[in-house]
């Protein structure tokens, strides 16, 4: 069974915030986009932060993704951001025929519990 979870990380270099992300929803695909890609060689072995408290001083953000489920219902996937690339985030997951983790994305908008400072 594969794993449900891989190191990712926001910034690049001496500026990079590791932290545990799930497998399937941070991709080669969307890491310019989200800012968030897997984490390099190099910082394998760096401390792992709390997601929260990278929320906390505004490196990540979580958004809301609406996708299309089967008997019309909407299932809500919340995925993170580098706190720098919300705009882009937002415009392209808004864009038409998104998909994400296989499904028909039909909206998306900030977290309602999202603080952004």
């Amino acid at each position: 069974m594969a794993a449900r979870t891989k190191i990712c990380q926001t910034g690049t270099g001496a500026t990079a915030r590791v932290f545990r992300a799930s497998n399937v929803m941070y991709t080669a695909d969307n890491a310019d986009v989200l800012g968030v890609r897997e984490a390099e060689a190099a910082n394998l072995k760096a401390p792992l932060y709390d997601t929260a408290e990278l929320m906390r001083t505004g490196e990540l953000v979580r958004i809301n993704i609406r996708c299309s489920a089967t008997g019309g219902r909407k299932i809500n996937y919340r995925i993170f951001c580098a706190g720098d690339k919300i705009d882009d985030t937002l415009s392209y997951y808004r864009a038409t025929g998104r998909t994400l983790n296989g499904r028909t994305v039909v909206g998306a908008g900030l977290d309602r519990r999202q603080v952004i400072k």
